[in-house]
């Protein structure tokens, strides 16, 4: 039995929100010695990746860590999550995803507004010298749309991330179950 599109959103809306910890996080690169340490966000409060820091990107300094995939049965569309980390001395720009397994992939981000679970497109994400983001549930996380066939637990999705410097990071996804955290 296939879902709806929009009893799927709904769903996935949902699924973030259960037990969601803040958007995401970023940490930031050490500071200079003649700059005092930026005390830390208050808890819950998203970050802005970066200000004002062009966007330059280098294939080779962005890591990609705990990347997986959520399966949601009978459905052609499934969310993937990971950890996005930039070591390096200048900004990383994502500019897009894409898997062989899917049509096509966006970027997302989920807000509850209202008491309502709102997820809009996130053209791009920014990572500043040294930020990680966290793509997770309730948060951000990309939407892998027309999935070309059932995904089955344990399986590994490829994963390509786009950059605007038109290099890509190749990575793998682990499907995890409907109920994964």
């Amino acid at each position: 039995m296939r879902l709806s599109a929009f009893r799927l959103i709904v769903l996935l809306g949902w699924l973030t929100c259960v037990g969601a910890s803040p958007a995401f996080t970023q940490t930031s690169a050490q500071p200079s010695r003649s700059m005092p340490p930026a005390p830390p966000p208050p808890a819950g409060q998203n970050v802005v990746l970066a200000a004002h820091t062009p966007p330059v990107a280098n294939a080779q300094t962005l890591e990609v860590q705990d990347a997986w995939v959520r399966v949601i049965p009978g459905a052609d569309i499934a969310a993937a999550y990971m950890t996005l980390r930039n070591p390096g001395p200048a900004a990383i720009t994502v500019t897009g995803i894409q898997s062989p397994i899917a049509g096509h992939a966006m970027i997302h981000e989920t807000k509850l507004e209202g008491g309502q679970s709102q997820m809009r497109a996130h053209e791009q994400l920014l990572l500043a010298p040294g930020a990680t983001v966290k793509l997770q549930p309730g948060g951000l996380h990309v939407m892998l749309h027309d999935v070309k066939r059932p995904l089955t637990v344990g399986e590994k999705v490829p994963l390509a991330i786009q950059l605007s410097d038109g290099g890509t990071v190749q990575t793998t996804a682990t499907v995890r179950p409907l109920s994964a955290e």
